[in-house]
């Protein structure tokens, strides 16, 4: 199986990114394939949204927090991870979560 990823994990412990509940996860991305948002909360707990390619253009995305449903922000242990499954390149820049 071929596949591509990148992302963002607490060594240790959990974040607490409650105060986010009802923001948003921004972040500016340029790939010509489909790919999977994730965030762990808690650790093992993986909730997902797919975003479509931006036809290999730069293209700010923003996912609602409420589109990670049943995700407990308070354990969050992984707030960003990007995959596809298949052979590709993708460029992610400027992650944030805001209010």
């Amino acid at each position: 199986t071929s596949y591509a990823g990148w992302g963002v994990f607490k060594a240790s412990g959990t974040y607490n990114l409650s105060t986010y509940a009802g923001g948003n996860l921004k972040f500016w991305v340029k790939s010509a394939s489909t790919l999977k948002v994730e965030i762990e909360a808690p650790a093992g707990t993986t909730r997902t949204q797919l975003i479509a390619s931006t036809g290999g253009v730069w293209q700010e995305v923003s996912i609602s927090i409420n589109n990670f449903t049943g995700a407990n922000l308070s354990q969050v242990w992984c707030p960003f991870k990007v995959t596809a499954e298949v052979p590709t390149t993708f460029y992610i820049d400027s992650v944030r979560w805001t209010h």
